[in-house]
């Protein structure tokens, strides 16, 4: 089975509003549309979006850990794309991986005050419930 993600994007450039409308949630997509967010972006760099008509947009959205770095990073980029060129190895119960290591590791040296073990969740409400629970 053939997949080409380029070309599915490319050939759905400018629908979003519209499968989002048809597929997930027409309000949302009302919305968007009633408040002049209907953009159809095309490109992001750092804290940059650019829509389809060449205007340039400063993003000031910081609530999602992905957007810490800004958008396509090149730091971020590489190591994604190292990452996947290596056919690691994930989402294997029983294993303890090197990354997720050397990850805590790091972030133990940054932190500097005496932490002694990283916890790794997927989202803020995992840490306030892993919070609680260690409390």
């Amino acid at each position: 089975m053939s997949f080409d993600l380029s070309k599915l994007i490319s050939d759905n450039a400018g629908r979003g509003m519209q499968l989002h409308a048809q597929h997930i949630n027409p309000r949302f997509a009302t919305v968007l549309r009633t408040i002049g967010f209907d953009n159809n972006y095309v490109r992001a760099s750092g804290a940059h979006l650019w829509d389809d008509r060449g205007n340039k947009y400063l993003d000031m959205l910081a609530g999602y850990a992905v957007c810490n770095f800004g958008r396509n990073h090149p730091t971020i980029r590489k190591a994604l794309t190292d990452c996947l060129a290596m056919d690691l190895l994930s989402m294997i119960q029983f294993q303890a991986p090197p990354l997720s290591g050397l990850l805590a590791q790091e972030l133990k040296r940054r932190v500097g005050r005496g932490l002694d073990f990283v916890f790794f969740t997927n989202s803020g409400t995992e840490g306030v419930e892993a919070a609680i629970k260690f409390a």
